[in-house]
């Protein structure tokens, strides 16, 4: 993840958190202070990936896009992936991190599968926060969280 102030770190220890309590390893990263290639080499040995970024002037911040770029170049069949982020207006980033995952041959989650698989309607994918975590989008992280883990091979 990559963040401004701090809501996209607290989207992504939410998700860890929920994550672990059914024992799974979870490994968050900040794309800004973490080094690349130990980065790179968590994705390739992962079950599911997540990439969040804040949104700022319509577009993703720090070194999320070059992480993003370099999926191009590995073999992630049968990974899962999700995007989120937080946004104060539109939201942009979180878009354009879902391009970047649908552009690889990960099985991203997206709204309209889910509904068309489990006709679930309060289960959105991407993940999306607008402004800061509060009860409301909370519980929509925990709900799309717990999707997750029923789809995790």
């Amino acid at each position: 993840y990559t963040t401004m102030r701090n809501t996209t770190k607290k989207i992504a220890n939410l998700i860890k958190c929920e994550l672990e309590k059914s024992n799974m390893n979870v490994s968050i990263f900040n794309a800004d202070k973490d080094d690349k290639d130990e980065i790179l080499k968590y994705i390739s040995e992962s079950n599911i990936v997540l990439f969040g970024s804040s949104t700022r002037y319509g577009d993703m911040i720090g070194n999320i896009e070059s992480l993003l770029k370099e999926l191009s170049n590995m073999n992630l069949k049968d990974k899962l992936a999700v995007a989120f982020g937080s946004y104060g207006w539109s939201g942009e980033s979180i878009e354009i991190i879902q391009d970047y995952l649908n552009d690889t041959n990960m099985n991203v989650l997206n709204t309209s599968d889910v509904i068309k698989n489990t006709g679930m309607v309060e289960v959105e994918f991407p993940l999306r926060v607008r402004f800061s975590l509060d009860e409301d989008s909370t519980n929509s992280v925990i709900k799309a969280v717990e999707y997750m883990k029923t789809v995790i091979k």
